[in-house]
C-alpha cells in the first residue's frame, strides 16, 4: 500500500509539472507572437 501512495504522488508530481511546463510554453509562444 505504501508503495502505491508512492507511486501516486510521483505520478501527480510529475503531473503538475508537466502542466506548469505546458503552461509556461505557452506563454512564451504568444509573447513571441
Amino acid at each position: 500500500m505504501n508503495n502505491i501512495a508512492n507511486f501516486m504522488t510521483t505520478f501527480y508530481t510529475l503531473g503538475a509539472l508537466l502542466v506548469i511546463a505546458a503552461t509556461l510554453l505557452v506563454l512564451v509562444a504568444k509573447k513571441q507572437n
